[in-house]
């Protein structure tokens, strides 16, 4: 068979079909012999051209682009997924669909971005999603009521802020018309008073400590160790700036030294300027890692503040 008659959709546009003989011929793929990679590596051997990799997604965006104003081209992992691949995404700057916690986790060793992975498909176990909504305090209590009663049937994890953050009797109603569906909060609580009220009243499920909201890191201690003797999972807020690194500080001490293990346990997470941190968060397989270093985790680059302070850093300059 000549090098043409291979279907050009099927094949790396970098293939070579050289010496064709009744027994076959020489087959490389952009520069490498398929024989020496057979030696070197076994066979069968699953083989990606990068070059034409790159090419065929670049010719997909430009395609989109063409045809609509907005768009999102996403690569679908049960194609072939790895973490090499997966990082070529990320360059490419193109969403990842995966199907599976397998898929997932792949990507996510990868540092994909997770606001690009789509995790689409039925028949999802319980440990590979659990489906949580967030009201941002926009609800009055009889109508979160209404609106949750009304999902019982999509077994929701937890509802998040169902309605204002000081209304602890509120809250309380909320989680006891709404069972089974648990309640989570804390964010906007201001201190730990409040705090105790709610978990006295069993106004909430999940305790979403936040670094900067209380006074500071002694009073979340002081959450912590209440949230331990009523048996709550705490479940730090985070994803602003800096919060990241600093709540998995909090994180850590109440799994080392109080809560121990809990399956119901965990930290929120944005893959957002973790790059103006002295000492950025390390997460691998969609977990934190233990902190290495001693402090609050809130030191930033001097650069960083100064490029950014208001009204003279170079970022503001020609914006105002």
């Amino acid at each position: 068979m000549t090098p043409n008659k291979y279907p050009t959709s099927l094949f790396s546009s970098n293939l070579e079909f050289k010496n064709e003989n009744t027994y076959g011929g020489q087959l490389s793929i952009a520069g490498c012999s398929v024989e020496s990679l057979v030696k070197e590596f076994g066979s069968p051997l699953y083989v990606i051209d990068q070059d034409d990799f790159y090419l065929r997604t670049k010719a997909w965006k430009s395609a989109l682009d063409n045809e609509f104003e907005s768009n999102n081209l996403y690569y679908a992992a049960k194609s072939f997924i790895s973490i090499e691949v997966a990082k070529w995404l990320k360059e490419l700057n193109v969403g990842l669909d995966v199907c599976s916690g397998g898929e997932l986790l792949v990507a996510l060793a990868a540092k994909f971005p997770a606001a690009n992975i789509e995790f689409h498909g039925n028949n999802k176990s319980e440990s590979e999603i659990k489906l949580a909504i967030d009201a941002n305090q926009v609800w009055d209590v009889n109508t979160a009521i209404n609106w949750l009663n009304s999902l019982k049937d999509v077994d929701l994890h937890w509802i998040e802020e169902p309605t204002n953050p000081d209304d602890v009797v509120g809250h309380a109603a909320i989680a006891k018309a709404i069972a089974p569906i648990k309640v989570a909060t804390g964010e906007h609580v201001a201190n730990r008073v409040i705090f105790k009220q709610m978990m006295q009243s069993k106004s909430l499920s999940f305790v979403q400590i936040d670094a900067s909201r209380v006074a500071g890191v002694n009073e979340n201690i002081a959450i912590i160790l209440m949230a331990a003797k009523f048996g709550l999972p705490v479940c730090p807020h985070a994803g602003g700036v800096g919060l990241c690194e600093m709540v998995q500080h909090l994180a850590m001490f109440d799994y080392v030294a109080v809560g121990g293990e809990n399956p119901d346990r965990v930290v929120e997470f944005v893959d957002h300027l973790h790059e103006h941190f002295v000492v950025p968060t390390d997460i691998k397989n969609a977990r934190y890692m233990a902190p290495t270093k001693a402090g609050a985790g809130a030191e930033m680059f001097s650069n960083s503040v100064a490029d950014f302070t208001f009204p003279t850093g170079k970022e503001w300059v020609g914006q105002i």
